[in-house]
């Protein structure tokens, strides 16, 4: 453990605030003007500014991570504690989360400005916000598991803010079940790892670890266990299928869930405990391989999506499926810098949605069309952010997409270097798809009256651009101050950015040949796309039906779990309670029945009952001694 600067030290105070906001506004909203909303932003940029405060004083310290924890309790042999560490990965998510937040609660002040429960929407987001900080500085499982769950809690309030929608309350559960079957694979990893470490801490865990106290099997189950709650949180196969639900919450709630906070927090899962995946390589592969099949699978289905935000859910996911390629590639560095420009990029996207929305009134592309005349602003923001994502050079995410490219390249075998070239195709195709059909074409009849958002929705939207523009620029070389992201991450063994000719070509080829492609599909109409869908009917159907996944669950739902559950409900009815506990009781009053004839308040039964008493005794005395 280290000391820490004043600065570093202070860094708790960025999660307490959103959870004291959270009190206040739970209590005491309906007294408030604008029912407390501005004290959440006010929490917010509050984080953001200890952000800049910390990480001046990490700065110069950047080689060591810095630990402060206070004792919560002892039990047995074992001292629980509270703490956070100061690294900069802790510090990395710690900027990103308090900006991407603090944009979308002021674009909020617009979108839900006509939202009777105001309070409570502010209230969630700063226990939201909160909740994602605490995980990020947590420097022991236990803290982390706690802040983890109340990430997936506050997602459930969230999601189903419009709980008196049925698709909303449906969504919100399906989040909550999907990624508590994670959930329960980390906080089993955790267990197998306390009961041989006899810590939680995870710098000691780390510690015994390499020094060889816990065994390669070990070591083994319990990254492939925490894997598990990394997939369910990051909306990884097979437990994808609650994301593109979650957009039934409010729009700026899936900026914050698909940028920043959810889904973020498995990648960042796998980064923090990454010595442990690094001790048992066999299970790199299977990160690898799981972040292949769903950057695919949810690339695909972003190409048949109606729904803007739907489109970008897949969006998110794909991205997310290259991220884990990147850590299953053995590169943090790639994972966390393309963590970053996604955020970026995708909350300026969903933002870029929510403004469409608020001058539409719909998200179906189907129904859009020519409205970057009438909404300038939103459609050179929005274009920087899907052109961003698409991989086009120079913007932030060309940086970050061929960082984890070069990992591939060297890190694992070609097939997985192909196959992203691949996903990278169709990344360009689904972006360019829907950013086209919204701006470009002939306008629709909703759009004769469209007209661009407040500016208090605008320029939260025009930052968001600026940083999905300039951010691969954090990749490079500045001078001994600073040697670039991968230094900055990799503070005791920096790592430089990796520019490789061959793959910046590919990639810049495969980019253009999305982008024209989509085109001469959606502008030119040189091919029709209905016509493709009419060729291949049964691909088509298969990616509308989003590959069955959904369809499975839900035969598996009707079919195992509620037959068991029926099955399990009558035992309980018939054995348990008719037999086991009523019957106790039953039994009781029974013999009460039966015993009540023996009680009659009479002397004279009483005599007779003695007289007979001492008659079989004596008849039994002289049977006995005759």
């Amino acid at each position: 453990m280290t000391s820490l600067l004043p600065g570093m030290e202070i860094a708790w105070l960025a999660p307490a605030a959103g959870v004291a906001v959270f009190v206040l506004l739970s209590l005491f909203r309906s007294r408030l003007p604008r029912q407390g909303a501005y004290l959440s932003i006010l929490a917010i940029a509050f984080g953001f500014l200890l952000f800049w405060v910390v990480l001046l004083d990490f700065l110069p310290m950047r080689d060591t991570a810095h630990n402060y924890a206070i004792t919560w309790f002892q039990a047995g042999g074992v001292t629980l504690k509270w703490g956070m560490t100061i690294d900069a990965l802790s510090v990395t998510m710690l900027g990103l989360v308090t900006f991407v937040a603090l944009m979308v609660q002021v674009y909020s002040l617009g979108y839900m400005r006509d939202e009777p429960r105001l309070g409570w929407y502010f209230a969630a987001h700063s226990l939201f916000a909160a909740s994602m900080l605490a995980l990020v500085l947590a420097d022991n499982f236990l803290f982390l598991y706690i802040a983890w769950e109340l990430v997936g809690a506050c997602s459930y309030l969230l999601i189903g803010f419009w709980y008196e929608r049925r698709s909303a309350a449906e969504a919100a559960k399906k989040a909550f079940i999907t990624t508590r079957l994670g959930d329960v694979g980390l906080l089993t990893g955790i267990l197998l790892l306390f009961s041989v470490t006899d810590t939680f801490s995870i710098a000691q865990t780390f510690q015994a670890v390499a020094s060889g106290e816990v065994s390669q099997g070990v070591v083994t189950a319990a990254a492939l266990l925490i894997f598990l709650g990394a997939m369910g949180k990051s909306a990884q196969v097979p437990f994808h299928v609650w994301l593109p639900d979650a957009m039934e919450g409010p729009t700026p709630v899936s900026a914050l869930i698909h940028a920043a906070t959810m889904v973020a927090a498995g990648v960042f899962l796998v980064a923090r405990t990454f010595p442990l995946f690094e001790a048992a390589p066999g299970v790199l592969p299977a990160v690898a391989i799981v972040g292949l099949v769903t950057t695919l699978m949810a690339a695909t289905m972003a190409l048949v999506a109606t729904d803007l935000k739907r489109v970008l859910a897949y969006s998110t996911i794909s991205h997310l499926g290259f991220m884990m390629l990147a850590l299953g590639a053995g590169s943090v560095t790639a994972a966390m810098f393309h963590l970053v420009t996604h955020g970026f990029s995708k909350a300026l996207l969903f933002l870029g949605a929510g403004s469409v929305n608020h001058a539409t009134g719909t998200y179906d592309i189907r129904e859009m069309g020519g409205l970057r005349r009438a909404m300038p602003v939103t459609f050179i923001t929005f274009s920087i952010g899907a052109l961003a994502l698409a991989g086009l050079p120079p913007l932030g995410g060309w940086f970050s997409k061929d960082e984890i490219l070069v990992a591939l390249l060297h890190g694992r075998h070609p097939v997985f270097l192909a196959l992203a070239l691949l996903a990278a195709l169709l990344s360009a195709l689904y972006m360019a798809r829907a950013w086209l059909l919204v701006f470009f074409g002939r306008p629709k009849h909703q759009e004769s009256h469209s007209h661009e958002s407040p500016a208090v929705m605008v320029v939260p939207l025009v930052l968001l651009a600026s940083l999905a523009l300039t951010a691969g620029l954090l990749a490079l070389d500045y001078g001994p101050h600073y040697q670039g992201f991968g230094a900055f991450l990799y503070s005791g063994d920096p790592e430089a950015y990796h520019f490789n000719p061959g793959i910046a070509v590919a990639s810049v080829l495969v980019v253009a040949a999305g982008l024209g492609l989509a085109w001469a599909l959606y502008i030119r109409g040189v091919i029709s796309p209905a016509a493709i869908a009419q060729r291949f009917k049964a691909i088509h159907r298969l990616l509308v039906d989003k590959y069955y996944v959904d369809a499975l669950y839900q035969w598996a739902i009707d079919h195992v779990v509620l037959v068991v559950s029926r099955g399990v409900a009558l035992f309980d009815r018939r054995v348990v309670n008719d037999r086991g506990v009523n019957g106790t009781g039953a039994s009781v009053v029974l013999s009460g029945l039966r015993l009540r004839y023996l009680e009659t308040g009479k002397v004279y039964n009483y005599a007779l009952g003695m007289v007979l008493g001492v008659t079989v005794s004596l008849v039994l005395w002289w049977l006995a001694f005759p």
